[in-house]
């Protein structure tokens, strides 16, 4: 429904904000859904997947349906071209698809603790880790490349990943990078950056990126609030009012 926005909170659920009626819905609409939320994201068929500490992965549609025991920690989600879900945890990569949901875990040869996951349009995986830096996963192939320092990245910790149309964004604890995206990558080479101005954001410790449809790039910080890069190359704080 896109007349409905669903927002994720850490420890308050689920809640949905009506857009039509510029009201929220009750609590008790959502009292049922997990509480400890790390990330929401909606499947080509419509499909609202919920990624939570309380509760692990869950899907909501006509009803719930909760894997309360899956046999990993999950982290990080994300979903490619296929309506494929990846799933990172403390045990490596995981597949599930949101037509048989079996969980298949990925063979990647070492073992990962991953935080974050973003599928680009060359299908292949970004894989952010905690200390252990950047990895590039190539399904059709099961090959997993680093990106090393040579890169331009000076920090292991990938907190979150995003990107939009041939752009890739990382939020780490040593600050923000990007890169343009190519069908063809050298991991080794430097293609990461840092955009110019972004002492602008008052802490080199970001917990998230959103690049948005207006060309922005949304960053959420450690401690400073919410900072916004501008096509224009500006900026601008948004940091918790004292009213």
């Amino acid at each position: 429904d896109d007349r409905k926005l669903w927002v994720g909170t850490k420890n308050k659920g689920v809640r949905i904000y009506d857009i039509s009626a510029n009201s929220w819905l009750p609590a008790e609409a959502t009292r049922k859904l997990p509480q400890r939320i790390i990330k929401l994201f909606c499947d080509q068929e419509g499909l609202l997947w919920i990624l939570s500490r309380d509760h692990g992965l869950c899907r909501v549609q006509t009803r719930l349906a909760i894997w309360d025991h899956m046999p990993i920690s999950p982290q990080a989600l994300t979903i490619d071209r296929h309506d494929e879900l990846w799933i990172g945890s403390t045990d490596g990569l995981s597949k599930i698809s949101t037509k048989n949901p079996q969980l298949e875990k990925i063979q990647l040869g070492r073992k990962l603790n991953i935080i974050s996951l973003y599928c680009d349009q060359y299908d292949r995986i970004w894989v952010g880790t905690f200390g252990e830096g950047l990895y590039l996963y190539y399904p059709q192939e099961n090959r997993l490349e680093i990106v090393d320092e040579e890169a331009g990245i000076t920090n292991g910790s990938i907190l979150a990943i995003s990107g939009r149309n041939d752009t890739l964004w990382l939020a780490t604890l040593g600050g923000v990078f990007y890169t343009t995206l190519q069908k063809s990558i050298d991991p080794k080479r430097n293609i990461f950056k840092q955009p110019i101005g972004s002492n602008g954001l008052g802490t080199d410790f970001l917990y998230s990126v959103y690049p948005d449809s207006r060309g922005r790039i949304w960053f959420g910080t450690d401690g400073h609030g919410i900072s916004c890069l501008y096509p224009n190359g500006h900026f601008i704080k948004f940091e918790e009012s004292s009213e």
